[in-house]
């Protein structure tokens, strides 16, 4: 995913240079994970993904 869309590669990005060196493997992991909250979301509101759109997953409360 990180390789054909340009948010995913991003965010990517900004975790990987949050983390220490050589850590590849957590950084995807966090990637894949915020696609798979994504596409959970997607299918409980019934909703097509549109990558322009600003935020596709509802902000969460902490």
């Amino acid at each position: 995913m990180r390789h054909h869309d340009p948010r995913s590669a991003a965010y990517y990005a900004k975790k990987a240079a949050e983390s220490t060196p050589f850590a590849h493997r957590p950084t995807l992991v966090l990637t894949a994970r915020k696609l798979t909250r994504l596409v959970f979301a997607l299918l409980r509101d019934d909703r097509a993904y549109h990558p322009e759109h600003q935020s596709a997953l509802p902000h969460r409360s902490a």
